[in-house]
């Protein structure tokens, strides 16, 4: 029916729903975590260091907000340096997606976090680079789609300080998902693409 309200009961088992499926990811959410906390655990930590943007030290409230929240969205090197709460909150943030992350992959990859870091590194897809036969061409250009895109990232971050610029997300993020969408791909029709 239509305009009807929710009972109590709903509302808490949909909100039950919600929260548990963020605290308890399932496998593919939990590769994305876990990506995402280290990713931004890398760049508070840049940020801590002053290494994160040439400007100086990144307001993460300005800058998540694009300048709606905070005064300004940089400060000077030389100038107010640690953003106690802005600073704090980002790190948090990224810890909290590490810990979640590792959580549901300790849970959904037999052999668990251990496991499946050596599984990044020591694999038949990175082998797929140098031999098409390994995996086809789609295989192969994905490879170096995605190993184009994150060198490409962290050249221009360590060379240039470029972590935060959106130029560079732009070109690094249109590398690698292409390469993860022509990963995820079935390579003929009726075939399973694969997830993790």
């Amino acid at each position: 029916m239509v305009g009807v309200a929710m009972s109590e009961t709903e509302k808490g088992e949909a909100e039950g729903g919600f929260i548990n499926s963020i605290l308890n990811p399932g496998r593919s959410i939990s590769v994305w975590f876990f990506a995402l906390g280290a990713w931004i655990l890398l760049l508070g930590i840049l940020n801590v260091l002053v290494m994160a943007h040439p400007s100086g030290k990144v307001s993460w409230v300005g800058f998540l907000s694009l300048g709606a929240f905070g005064e300004i969205l940089f400060t000077e090197t030389s100038g107010q340096g640690f953003h106690i709460l802005g600073d704090s909150a980002f790190l948090t943030m990224g810890l909290v997606l590490i810990g979640l992350g590792a959580k549901g992959i300790n849970t959904h990859f037999e052999g668990g976090m251990a496991a499946w870091l050596k599984n990044l590194f020591v694999n038949d897809y990175w082998l797929a680079m140098m031999n098409a036969e390994e995996g086809g061409w789609r295989k192969t250009f994905s490879s170096w789609l995605l190993a184009i895109g994150i060198i490409f990232y962290f050249y221009w971050g360590i060379a240039h300080t470029g972590w935060i610029d959106p130029g560079v997300y732009s070109v690094a993020a249109a590398l690698i998902g292409f390469g993860i969408a022509l990963f995820i791909m079935p390579a003929e029709d009726g075939e399973v693409a694969p997830m993790d």
